[in-house]
Formats: structure tokens, sequence, C-alpha cells
């Protein structure tokens, strides 16, 4: 209420602003209003704005400013952000990608393995595991293996001599379904 009166206030000296109930002159107004005409207003759902045009100046957490001065939902996996718009990936199942190209994984949904820029169910031929996020090649002709060091398997018609893929075994060693093994 106004000093000395029943009645609410209808405006304020120059140097002070309406609350938002209209009971009092404040001032400024408080945090999470502006004043628009001598009155505190509400922001535009934002915790604080700018004065005259209640355009956010902050968002609070989960939330990104627009250029339009409106405080937008975070994008959600698979979406990246592309000015003011959340867009999606290109890539199926894919978690991250760069802003400027939404056809480029670097990353995929758990469960999915990245692979030439694809997410997959499991790594192909010639490539393996590695960090439990993406497939990466063997060795050169190998083809299984559990890292980029040694090869389980070679492709045909090498053979495996101690990890690595040959022509043919080392003398004194003979091939036995595609394994060099000491005579």
């Amino acid at each position: 209420k106004c000093p000395g009166s029943t009645d609410t206030c209808k405006s304020c000296v120059p140097t002070n602003v309406l609350s938002l109930s209209g009971d009092s002159c404040l001032p400024s107004c408080p945090v999470g209003q502006y004043e628009k005409d001598g009155k505190c207003q509400e922001c535009n759902n934002c915790p604080a704005c700018a004065d005259q045009t209640g355009d956010c100046t902050l968002c609070s957490t989960g939330y990104f400013l627009s250029s339009h001065g409106t405080c937008e939902s975070d994008c959600k996996e698979g979406q990246v952000r592309v000015g003011d718009e959340c867009k999606n990936c290109s890539i199926e199942h894919c978690k991250y990608c760069p802003s400027d190209k939404l056809d480029i994984c670097n990353e995929c949904e758990n469960g999915f393995l990245l692979h030439n820029n694809e997410c997959k169910n499991e790594c192909p031929n010639e490539t393996f595991i590695f960090e439990g996020k993406r497939c990466l090649p063997c060795i050169e002709n190998c083809k299984t293996c559990d890292d980029n060091i040694d090869c389980e398997e070679c492709n045909s018609p090498f053979v495996n001599q101690d990890g690595i893929c040959i022509n043919e075994c080392h003398q004194g060693y003979a091939n036995v379904e595609g394994k060099c093994k000491e005579c």
C-alpha cells in the first residue's frame, strides 16, 4: 500500500518503480522482473532479463539463450543446436554430432559402436572394440583381433606367426589351420 493510504499505488516518483503487485514503490525491480513504463513486469520465462523488453539475458540450467532473447530447452541426445534450433543428427543411433555437420557422428548411443561414421551393434571383421565405444582396424591382413598389436586370425592366404599375418611360416614352423606352429 502507498505510504499514508489504504489504496494501491498507481505510479511512483521518477526514481522508483511500481512493484509487480502494485503495493509499493521500489528503487529497482527484483531479480526475475524488469521495468517497463515505471512498473515491474515478470521476465519472459527466465531468471534475468533486459529492462523495457523483457528479453532474457540469462537462462536456467537446462536451457540456452536464443538470439530472440528467449530461453529454449537444451537439445536432447542425438540432437545438436544449430542457431536457435535443435536438429537431429542424420546418422541413426548417433548420440553426438558436430553442429556444422549433422551427417558425421562423434559418438553412438549406448549399446552401439562407431565404425566408419555408422553406429553398429558389433564391430565387423578386421576391426576390434576400442574403449567400448568404437571399432578400430586390426593390423594389416588380420581378420579378427582384440587390439591393434596382435592378430587372432589372419585373412586367407596369410598365416599367423606370433600375432602377425605373413605370407608363409618362418623356417622351423608349419602352417596348422592358419597358425604357424613350431615343428
